[in-house]
């Protein structure tokens, strides 16, 4: 229920309240159509002026009064702005309104119309910047002395002191490192400006990241720039639950760090683990990335369980957006059957690049990665690795039941899984006869029609099956659609 306040948003009845709680509650969606049905005015000068701000916000996180949502409404009054809103959980809602600067409105303004900033760089931080090293200098220096659960390999405590010494790579570091992400915590921003000449402006967060970077500035693409969470935060009350992302947050820049440096870790630790392997690998393909992790193979996680090296692979002469993510384990040093899995490896690399059909696909979508995956032997992952479903026996399945075609065990052994990420992210399934399978494609939110496109009968233990939409095109080698 909502309750009447002197502050905020006045002489507000409890009809009225909840009224505009329902309007709000119904999809954040509503609220922004609704904005648009108000015509805006005409310009009145040679620039346009602001006549309308949204700002909607959620956030899906693991408490008992999640999700919490805010709305916020800024309208020009004169020479003046007025802002109200609604912020409200399972638990209470709360509904204010108050007078805005217009210098925190153009501040937002020159924000949004920056030209986007590719990367964060470590001078974002501004001030805070010296503090920032030593916060980040003192983190470094507790992990290399045991104070934490980090188990570093002899190459990697090398690589971490050389760091905690040198602070321009600190810099470096937190200026690559990638989005930052919680698990269970699914936060959400928006921000329209809308002028009084029917133009707009709009951009977006989803990311745990500091500052929520990076934002999405709708027809203009990504930027790392501060300034427009900055700004928001500055434009916002106190009381706009989802203020506090907005800030400086010491507490994210070792998360930053361990981001920016994670490349270079985890090759020295896979250096330190199986040196040989990654010396054969790089005898045969380009090694792009090395790790080290837990076998998917074996659920022992004690002293001397085996590990698995994970390498991201490419060839010289192979299109720049084809890569292999390739497993092996390691035991004590050891890479089993390491000279057969490279020469099956290597023949599935090639086998994927000569398909011109798939090939052009590559070269279609430049932006996009295609990964071809090599688990222990196949590309096709079974029911004995400890992951979701059983990937060989659903796709030959599918295969039989839909597509009329039997495929022998040798087939499936040799087939080749090629995930293409992005925009239009799908999976194809290249068979040894040179023939590619455009098998299903990612589409999240309507689990009942995925389903149904398969004509199979679910696996239950596939967890991904409901994103995916089955679609089954089987091509030539030459590209011809298979009939």
């Amino acid at each position: 229920m909502c309750k009447q306040r002197d502050e905020g948003i006045g002489l507000l009845t409890q009809w009225g309240c909840l009224l505009f709680i329902f309007i709000l509650g119904v999809a954040s969606p509503l609220a922004a159509e609704a904005v648009k049905l108000v015509p805006p005015s005409l310009p009145n000068s040679a620039h346009p002026r602001v006549q309308r701000i949204v700002v909607q916000s959620g956030a899906m996180v693991l408490n008992t009064y999640a999700p919490f949502q805010d709305v916020v409404v800024i309208t020009r009054e004169g020479a003046g702005f007025r802002l109200s809103g609604l912020s409200w959980d399972r638990q209470r809602a709360k509904a204010y309104s108050t007078s805005v600067k217009p210098r925190t409105v153009q501040k937002l303004v020159a924000a949004l119309k920056d030209p986007p900033y590719p990367a964060f760089t470590f001078s974002e931080l501004g001030p805070r910047a010296q503090g920032a090293l030593r916060v980040l200098q003192a983190s470094v220096n507790s992990d290399l002395a045991g104070n934490t659960n980090a188990n570093y390999s002899p190459r990697q405590k090398v690589l971490l002191r050389s760091i905690a010494g040198d602070p321009k790579q600190i810099e470096a570091a937190i200026s690559r490192s990638r989005v930052v992400t919680h698990s269970d915590d699914y936060p959400s921003l928006s921000v329209t400006v809308m002028f009084d000449d029917a133009d707009s402006i709009e951009a977006t967060s989803h990311s745990q990241h500091l500052y929520m970077l990076p934002w999405e500035i709708k027809g203009r693409g990504i930027t790392w720039s501060t300034a427009t969470a900055e700004a928001l935060r500055d434009l916002l009350p106190r009381t706009f639950q989802a203020r506090e992302r907005l800030t400086y947050d010491e507490g994210s820049l070792p998360e930053m760090l361990d981001s920016g440096m994670s490349k270079q870790l985890d090759e020295a630790g896979a250096e330190d683990a199986a040196a040989q392997a990654i010396a054969a690998l790089r005898s045969a393909f380009v090694v792009k990335t090395a790790a080290i992790y837990g076998s998917l193979g074996s659920t022992d996680f004690g002293r001397g369980a085996p590990h698995d090296l994970v390498a991201a692979l490419s060839m010289p002469d192979s299109p720049s957006n084809l890569v292999m993510m390739f497993r092996v384990t390691v035991v004590h040093g050891r890479t089993r059957n390491l000279g057969t899995e490279i020469i099956r490896a290597k023949a599935l690399f090639k086998r994927v690049e000569s398909i011109p059909f798939l090939v052009a696909q590559m070269r279609i979508h430049p932006e996009e990665t295609f990964t071809v995956d090599y688990w222990y032997g196949t590309s096709l992952h079974s029911s004995d690795l400890v992951i979701s479903g059983d990937e060989t026996d659903t796709f030959a399945r599918y295969m039989h039941d839909v597509k009329e075609i039997a495929l022998t065990k040798r087939q499936l052994d040799d087939a080749g899984m090629v995930h293409q990420e992005g925009k239009n992210s799908s999976q194809w399934v290249v068979l040894p006869d040179g023939r590619t399978v455009l098998w299903r494609t990612f589409a999240p939110g309507d689990s009942a029609a995925n389903l149904k496109s398969c004509g199979i009968q679910r696996n239950e233990d596939d967890l991904m099956a409901d994103a995916y939409h089955c679609v089954g095109l089987v091509f030539e080698p030459n590209g011809d659609l298979a009939k």
